[in-house]
This record gives structure tokens, C-alpha cells and sequence, in this order.
């Protein structure tokens, strides 16, 4: 049957050799020899933090409800639909009705917390417990100047007021997660002059510290504080994300359960965006990123190598871009430029779910992991990263393989795969997910293409261990998919 390969003379061993081995110790130049190892085998499950995204997870944000008045040309469930999100998270949202509203279209729904609060919920004016600078001025950021938008101190009484009272509301509304956005807060606001309020200015005298040294340690105070408040309120742990930005987790944002970041242009590179959730997921935390930029080309790429390394992308919807004197620039994708990918992630989430890395392939991620010795790319594909994910110990379950094509001009190539890291005595079925595959729909079109499944079957030419898949030109993301039987 085409794409059904039974692999049996790669796993005909010497049986008295291994036992020997085993029961010896048996070593080649004073090295034991290594256990090989299958790749449910080398899978290990991580423990995600509370209010994380699952791997197949597609992750959409409106900062603020669409449509707000008759003549909004934008509209938030529209468009998260025709992006085929299952999660909405970084909105300012204090509506119960419009967020039941989205937990019964079926998102998990994320409300947010910020650095500037009103001082009343949906209200404009901030002026109560304020950081003043040094002559007594309120401050705001410099990217936000003349907007109005004044700080909090996280020494004030009445800030940690409103910061509360803003956040029971949200717990109230029912929200399944809370983000934090400018967490630094106080720590930031040193670089423009902050906070000489007479709170700080307290404290200080009290610690015997200046103004400057007391602000690190007021902002973790602050955020350990408003946990325990916001938790006891709710009666139960409430999941709090920051954006911790380009995967910063330097305190205060190690405080927090999982980051939902800006990625700057700089760091948006395959071995850099690796090791950051590489990095998130060794301290036991997740990272989300939305892309600081309305490059779609550069943008697919990004997307398709942060999910295939067990990340996260927001759909490039709403994305901040830069500020003006009048408000910030925004950028709004379009469903056709990305529906493709997330028709892909969409129609394949079984091999998303559960699944960890069991292998890497990829110049910068051979260097992190040390590891080239199950898979590797050759007759093309310079630029193509392969990722192997399986889930742990289930010889029974699927196995994908995410390739990623890095270059603007992708091309063909083959991907060699020691059969070796495959379960022994199995018949496999070895079939191709490929973004060609899935029509790139605009939003009328999305419904009926919400559930389609379309993948190829392939042959791979067997040498030995080896097997050899060519595999078409990558735009920028496929999955091999493999289905032992």
C-alpha cells in the first residue's frame, strides 16, 4: 500500500551480544554503548503552567471588543473565526456580556491587566495614585506621551485600589486567565523620572534606600500582594501571563505563570526564537509571542517555526506596530494571508496535543541540543528546520515531523530518517500535511473550510537504516505524519 513501509531487518540484532552488553557493561573505546532510544521513547512530558495554551492552540487577540460603534469596519468574533482561533487572551474587556458571549462561541478567553489603569472601570481619567516625577508631574511612557495615559505607583494605596478593583472584575466576568501588560511598572518609569510620590518617597526613608534602589523590590511586592488578593477573591489560583518582552523572564515577570510577549524584528531569527522557548519551558513556564511586525512572508516563517518548537504566535491581528502623538499604528492581517497555517495547525491538532520534542534538526538547533543523529536534510533545503514530536511513551501514537523552510525561495530536498528511532516490528503509514493542501479562505469563506483534513500519503526509499522522503518545496510549513499500525 503506498506509504506503508513494515520495518523489520533494521531491528535484526545479535541477541547474545546485547544481553552481553547489558549484563557486562560492554563498552567501545571506553565509552558505554549508547541505548538507542525511539523517539516516544526520548519524548518527555513537560508540566505547563496553569493558563497556558495547548500546543494546537491558535491564539487570537483584539485588544479591544469589534465592532465599538456602527461605523467599525472591524469585527472581533468575525475575524478570530476566520483565523480558526480557540483562544482570545490581551483584551481590555470589562463587559460580562460580551465576554460570555465569547466563552460560548468556545474561546478561552484572557482579560488584562495593565500599568495604567483608569481610575473607574471603562472610565478615561487617571490621575488618582499616580507616578510623579521629581517636581511633582504625572509620567507616562515616552512611546505614549500626550495620550493621557498616566502610570500607577505600586506604592499607592489607591493604585493597588484600582489595580485590584479592575481585576475582580475581571474574575467576576469569569475570565479563564489574566495578562499583565507593563509589568515593570515602577522599575521602568526610573527612566523617566519616577516615582517621587509621597508613598516612595515613605518607603525609602523607612528602608533607609534612595528613591531609585526602593523600585525593584516595590514592584515584586506589589505583584505578590495582588496574587494573593486576586486568588483569595476568587477562591482558586487565578492564571496571570505578562508581557515579558522578547521571552525576558528576569523578575518582576518570573512572578507570573506564562508570557505573552512582543518579538522584536532582531529576535525573530530560527535559533534565537528556539532557544526562547527552549528557555521558557526549562523554568517551568510557556511563552506566546506576537510579532512586531506586517511582513507576511517573514511573519508565516516566524509562526511555522514557533509551533513546531512547542510555541506560540497571536495571529497578526491587531499587532502593534508603533505609536503617533494621536494613538498607536496597528496592523490587521488578512484571513487569506495566513489561513493556510492555521487551517494546517486547525485540521492536524491531533498531532499537536500531547506531543513533545523528541528531535531536532537545524544548524543553530544542532548546537543547542547536541543531537543530529535521527534525522537530517540533504539535496537542498539550506534552510529548512526539521522538528520531531512524539508523545512520550505511546508506541501506539503518531508521530509528526514539522519541517520549517526558512528561505524566501524554498525549495524541494530530501529528508533522511534513521528508522532506527521507530518503534521495531511496526507497519508504518507515512503521509504529508502540507500548507498547499489548505486554500487560503477569507473570512466568508472560513466556515467551510473549518474541518477539512487533506494530507498525501509518501514512499520513502529505504538504504539500510535510512529512509529517504523527498520532500516538495516548503511554504513555509509540512508535516510528515507518521501512523504506526
Amino acid at each position: 500500500m503506498l506509504g506503508d513501509i513494515k520495518l523489520v531487518k533494521p531491528y535484526t540484532f545479535n541477541v547474545a551480544v546485547l544481553l552481553i552488553a547489558h549484563l557486562c557493561g560492554l563498552v567501545c573505546n571506553g565509552q558505554p554503548i549508547p541505548q538507542m532510544r525511539t523517539f516516544s521513547q526520548r519524548a518527555v512530558y513537560r508540566k505547563m503552567p496553569n493558563g497556558a495554551p495547548r500546543y494546537q492552540d491558535i491564539i487570537f487577540s483584539s485588544r479591544f471588543p469589534h465592532p465599538s460603534s456602527k461605523s467599525d469596519g472591524l469585527n472581533t468574533f468575525k475575524s478570530a473565526e476566520a483565523f480558526f482561533a480557540s483562544r482570545l487572551e490581551w483584551v481590555y474587556a470589562w463587559d460580562k456580556s460580551w465576554i460570555a458571549t465569547a466563552k460560548r462561541r468556545g474561546y478561552t478567553f484572557g482579560g488584562t491587566l495593565n500599568a495604567m489603569l483608569p481610575d473607574e472601570i471603562d472610565g478615561h481619567v487617571r490621575h488618582r495614585g499616580r507616578i510623579l516625577d521629581s517636581i511633582g508631574r504625572l509620567v507616562e511612557a515616552p512611546w505614549m506621551r500626550g495620550w493621557g495615559t498616566y502610570w500607577g505607583c505600586v506604592n499607592s494605596p489607591e493604585y493597588k485600589a484600582i489595580f485590584l478593583k479592575h481585576a475582580k472584575a475581571l474574575v467576576d466576568a469569569g475570565v479563564d486567565f489574566i495578562q499583565v501588560d507593563d509589568a515593570k511598572i515602577n522599575s521602568a518609569a526610573r527612566r523617566w523620572g519616577g516615582c517621587h510620590c509621597r508613598h516612595c518617597k515613605d518607603k525609602a526613608a523607612k528602608d533607609h534606600k534612595t528613591i531609585h534602589e526602593i523600585q525593584d523590590e516595590s514592584v515584586v511586592e506589589f505583584f505578590v500582594a495582588m496574587r494573593k488578593e486576586i486568588d483569595k477573591y476568587a477562591g482558586r489560583h487565578v492564571a496571570i501571563s505578562s508581557n515579558n518582552p522578547n521571552g525576558d523572564w528576569s523578575a518582576p515577570y518570573n512572578l507570573f505563570d506564562f508570557g505573552v510577549a512582543e518579538l522584536s524584528d532582531e529576535s525573530a531569527l530560527p535559533g534565537m526564537l528556539y532557544a526562547k522557548f527552549k528557555a521558557a519551558e526549562v523554568l517551568g513556564k510557556a511563552q506566546t509571542f506576537t510579532y512586531v511586525s506586517a511582513n507576511v512572508q517573514k511573519t508565516r516563517k516566524v509562526i511555522a517555526l514557533s509551533y513546531a518548537s512547542g510555541g506560540h504566535v497571536i495571529v497578526p491581528w491587531d499587532v502593534y506596530l508603533k505609536s503617533t502623538p494621536t494613538g498607536a499604528i496597528r496592523y490587521y492581517a488578512k484571513p487569506e494571508d495566513f489561513s493556510d497555517i492555521f487551517g494546517l495547525i486547525k485540521a492536524n491538532a491531533s498531532v499537536f496535543n500531547q506531543h513533545e520534542e523528541a528531535a531536532v534538526y537545524g544548524a543553530e538547533l544542532i548546537k543547542a541540543t547536541n543531537d543530529q543523529k535521527p534525522l537530517l536534510i540533504t539535496n537542498g533545503g539550506r534552510q529548512v528546520y526539521a522538528f520531531v514530536r512524539a508523545v512520550p511513551n505511546d508506541a501506539d501514537a503518531q508521530i509528526a515531523i514539522h519541517l520549517v523552510d526558512w528561505a524566501d525561495k524554498p525549495e524541494k530536498f530530501t529528508l533522511v530518517l534513521d528508522s532506527r528511532y521507530l518503534q521495531k516490528n511496526r507497519r508504518f503509514k507515512f503521509q504529508l500535511a502540507t500548507t498547499s493542501l489548505y486554500p487560503r479562505v477569507s473570512s466568508a469563506g472560513s466556515k467551510d473550510s473549518k474541518h477539512f483534513s487533506n494530507r498525501v500519503t509518501i514512499l520513502p526509499r529505504q538504504n539500510g537504516n535510512m529512509l529517504h522522503f523527498d520532500i516538495p518545496a516548503v511554504n513555509p510549513y509540512t508535516l510528515l505524519i507518521i501512523t504506526p499500525f
